[in-house]
Protein backbone atom coordinates (compact mmCIF):
# COMPACT_ATOMS: atom_id res chain seq x y z
CA UNK A 1 0.00 0.00 0.00
CA UNK A 2 1.35 3.42 -1.01
CA UNK A 3 -0.17 6.61 0.42
CA UNK A 4 0.27 9.90 -1.43
CA UNK A 5 -0.15 13.20 0.42
CA UNK A 6 -0.10 16.83 -0.67
CA UNK A 7 3.54 17.48 0.23
CA UNK A 8 5.09 20.68 -1.07
CA UNK A 9 2.04 21.88 -3.00
CA UNK A 10 -0.22 21.99 0.06
CA UNK A 11 -0.06 25.73 0.57
CA UNK A 12 -1.00 26.72 -2.98
CA UNK A 13 -4.46 27.91 -3.96
CA UNK A 14 -5.69 25.88 -6.93
CA UNK A 15 -6.42 22.65 -5.10
CA UNK A 16 -7.30 20.44 -8.09
CA UNK A 17 -4.25 21.54 -10.06
CA UNK A 18 -2.00 21.15 -7.04
CA UNK A 19 -3.39 17.68 -6.36
CA UNK A 20 -2.82 16.72 -9.99
CA UNK A 21 0.79 17.90 -9.88
CA UNK A 22 1.44 15.93 -6.71
CA UNK A 23 -0.26 12.81 -8.07
CA UNK A 24 1.75 12.95 -11.33
CA UNK A 25 5.01 13.34 -9.42
CA UNK A 26 4.03 10.48 -7.10
CA UNK A 27 3.09 8.29 -10.09
CA UNK A 28 6.56 8.72 -11.59
CA UNK A 29 8.26 8.02 -8.26
CA UNK A 30 6.06 4.98 -7.60
CA UNK A 31 7.10 3.42 -10.92
CA UNK A 32 10.75 4.17 -10.21
CA UNK A 33 10.66 2.64 -6.73
CA UNK A 34 8.90 -0.52 -7.89
CA UNK A 35 11.58 -1.03 -10.56
CA UNK A 36 14.42 -0.13 -8.19
CA UNK A 37 13.25 -2.49 -5.42
CA UNK A 38 11.86 -5.08 -7.84
CA UNK A 39 8.64 -5.30 -5.82
CA UNK A 40 6.04 -7.77 -7.00
CA UNK A 41 2.46 -8.68 -6.22
CA UNK A 42 -0.47 -6.32 -5.77
CA UNK A 43 0.36 -2.71 -4.99
CA UNK A 44 -2.45 -0.26 -4.15
CA UNK A 45 -1.64 3.45 -4.44
CA UNK A 46 -3.89 5.91 -2.63
CA UNK A 47 -3.51 9.12 -4.62
CA UNK A 48 -4.95 12.51 -3.65
CA UNK A 49 -8.62 12.68 -4.71
CA UNK A 50 -9.24 14.38 -8.05
CA UNK A 51 -12.68 15.71 -8.96
CA UNK A 52 -12.09 15.91 -12.71
CA UNK A 53 -12.26 12.60 -14.57
CA UNK A 54 -9.77 13.97 -17.12
CA UNK A 55 -7.23 14.55 -14.37
CA UNK A 56 -7.69 11.03 -13.04
CA UNK A 57 -7.02 9.76 -16.56
CA UNK A 58 -3.84 11.88 -16.74
CA UNK A 59 -2.48 10.12 -13.67
CA UNK A 60 -3.46 6.73 -15.09
CA UNK A 61 -1.79 7.57 -18.44
CA UNK A 62 1.34 8.77 -16.61
CA UNK A 63 1.57 5.46 -14.75
CA UNK A 64 1.18 3.48 -17.97
CA UNK A 65 3.82 5.61 -19.70
CA UNK A 66 6.32 5.15 -16.86
CA UNK A 67 5.68 1.41 -16.58
CA UNK A 68 6.66 0.99 -20.24
CA UNK A 69 10.25 1.44 -18.99
CA UNK A 70 9.79 -1.60 -16.73
CA UNK A 71 10.98 -4.99 -18.03
CA UNK A 72 8.58 -6.77 -15.67
CA UNK A 73 5.00 -7.58 -16.59
CA UNK A 74 2.80 -4.84 -15.09
CA UNK A 75 -0.98 -4.33 -15.08
CA UNK A 76 -2.48 -0.99 -14.04
CA UNK A 77 -6.18 -0.46 -13.37
CA UNK A 78 -7.76 3.00 -13.85
CA UNK A 79 -8.03 5.30 -10.86
CA UNK A 80 -11.24 5.03 -8.85
CA UNK A 81 -13.31 8.03 -7.78
CA UNK A 82 -11.65 7.99 -4.37
CA UNK A 83 -8.14 8.00 -5.84
CA UNK A 84 -7.14 4.33 -5.56
CA UNK A 85 -5.02 2.69 -8.28
CA UNK A 86 -4.29 -1.03 -8.28
CA UNK A 87 -1.04 -2.26 -9.83
CA UNK A 88 0.05 -5.86 -10.24
CA UNK A 89 3.72 -6.47 -10.99
CA UNK A 90 5.71 -9.61 -11.61
CA UNK A 91 9.18 -9.70 -10.06
CA UNK A 92 12.04 -10.31 -12.50
CA UNK A 93 15.08 -10.83 -10.24
CA UNK A 94 15.77 -13.83 -8.07
CA UNK A 95 15.27 -13.51 -4.34
CA UNK A 96 18.32 -12.65 -2.24
CA UNK A 97 18.40 -16.25 -0.99
CA UNK A 98 18.70 -17.65 -4.52
CA UNK A 99 21.17 -14.96 -5.60
CA UNK A 100 23.66 -16.13 -2.96
CA UNK A 101 22.81 -19.84 -3.11
CA UNK A 102 23.16 -22.73 -5.52
CA UNK A 103 22.14 -26.38 -5.68
CA UNK A 104 23.85 -28.49 -3.00
CA UNK A 105 26.34 -30.99 -4.54
CA UNK A 106 25.81 -33.36 -1.61
CA UNK A 107 22.01 -33.67 -1.65
CA UNK A 108 21.70 -33.25 -5.42
CA UNK A 109 19.73 -30.02 -5.28
CA UNK A 110 17.19 -30.88 -2.61
CA UNK A 111 18.50 -28.05 -0.46
CA UNK A 112 20.53 -24.87 -0.87
CA UNK A 113 24.07 -23.99 0.16
CA UNK A 114 26.24 -20.92 -0.23
CA UNK A 115 27.71 -20.36 -3.67
CA UNK A 116 31.31 -21.43 -4.16
CA UNK A 117 32.39 -17.81 -4.60
CA UNK A 118 30.78 -16.91 -1.25
CA UNK A 119 32.68 -19.73 0.50
CA UNK A 120 35.95 -18.71 -1.18
CA UNK A 121 35.39 -15.10 -0.10
CA UNK A 122 35.06 -16.31 3.52
CA UNK A 123 38.23 -18.38 3.12
CA UNK A 124 40.11 -15.36 1.77
CA UNK A 125 38.99 -13.23 4.72
CA UNK A 126 40.41 -15.89 7.04
CA UNK A 127 43.64 -16.07 5.05
CA UNK A 128 43.97 -12.27 5.27
CA UNK A 129 43.59 -12.40 9.06
CA UNK A 130 46.03 -15.32 9.29
CA UNK A 131 48.64 -13.35 7.34
CA UNK A 132 48.07 -10.18 9.39
CA UNK A 133 48.14 -11.86 12.80
CA UNK A 134 50.87 -14.51 12.44
CA UNK A 135 54.39 -14.77 11.06
CA UNK A 136 53.73 -18.12 9.49
CA UNK A 137 54.15 -18.77 5.77
CA UNK A 138 52.34 -22.09 5.41
CA UNK A 139 48.65 -22.86 5.75
CA UNK A 140 46.61 -25.98 5.07
CA UNK A 141 42.92 -25.59 4.22
CA UNK A 142 40.44 -28.48 4.21
CA UNK A 143 37.36 -27.99 2.01
CA UNK A 144 34.68 -29.93 0.17
CA UNK A 145 35.90 -31.26 -3.23
CA UNK A 146 33.69 -28.80 -5.15
CA UNK A 147 35.41 -25.88 -3.40
CA UNK A 148 38.84 -27.44 -3.95
CA UNK A 149 38.11 -27.76 -7.69
CA UNK A 150 36.84 -24.18 -7.80
CA UNK A 151 40.04 -22.90 -6.16
CA UNK A 152 42.27 -24.88 -8.56
CA UNK A 153 40.25 -24.13 -11.69
CA UNK A 154 42.36 -22.72 -14.56
CA UNK A 155 46.08 -22.20 -15.05
CA UNK A 156 46.24 -18.91 -13.12
CA UNK A 157 43.65 -20.05 -10.61
CA UNK A 158 42.12 -18.56 -7.47
CA UNK A 159 44.44 -20.51 -5.19
CA UNK A 160 47.55 -19.27 -6.97
CA UNK A 161 46.30 -15.69 -6.91
CA UNK A 162 45.64 -15.97 -3.17
CA UNK A 163 49.12 -17.34 -2.50
CA UNK A 164 50.76 -14.55 -4.51
CA UNK A 165 48.58 -11.86 -2.92
CA UNK A 166 49.32 -12.93 0.67
CA UNK A 167 52.76 -14.49 0.06
CA UNK A 168 51.75 -17.77 1.64
CA UNK A 169 52.22 -21.40 0.70
CA UNK A 170 48.67 -22.76 0.87
CA UNK A 171 47.86 -26.43 0.45
CA UNK A 172 44.30 -27.53 -0.23
CA UNK A 173 42.96 -30.83 1.08
CA UNK A 174 39.64 -32.07 -0.35
CA UNK A 175 37.38 -33.79 2.18
CA UNK A 176 34.19 -35.35 0.68
CA UNK A 177 32.56 -35.66 4.12
CA UNK A 178 32.96 -31.94 4.79
CA UNK A 179 29.79 -29.82 4.39
CA UNK A 180 29.93 -27.89 1.12
CA UNK A 181 30.03 -24.49 2.82
CA UNK A 182 32.49 -25.42 5.60
CA UNK A 183 36.28 -25.22 5.68
CA UNK A 184 39.09 -25.75 8.19
CA UNK A 185 42.43 -24.03 8.69
CA UNK A 186 45.41 -26.07 9.90
CA UNK A 187 48.79 -24.65 10.90
CA UNK A 188 51.68 -27.00 10.01
CA UNK A 189 54.00 -24.93 12.21
CA UNK A 190 51.78 -25.21 15.29
CA UNK A 191 50.55 -28.67 14.27
CA UNK A 192 46.96 -27.78 15.18
CA UNK A 193 43.54 -26.76 13.88
CA UNK A 194 43.29 -22.94 13.96
CA UNK A 195 39.90 -22.60 12.24
CA UNK A 196 38.11 -20.85 15.09
CA UNK A 197 40.85 -18.23 15.40
CA UNK A 198 40.58 -17.04 11.81
CA UNK A 199 37.18 -18.03 10.53
CA UNK A 200 34.45 -15.40 10.17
Amino acid sequence: MVDVNSGRYAAKREQELNSLRTDLEAARELCRQLRLRDLGGIIVADFIDLEDERNRKKVYDELRKEFRKDRAKVTVLPMTEIGLVQVTRQRIRQSVLHSFSEACPVCGGGGLVQTRSSVVNQIERGVRRFKAETREFRLQITVHPTIADYLREGSFNRLRKMMLKYRLLISIEAEPRSPASEFKFYSPKQDKDITQEFKG
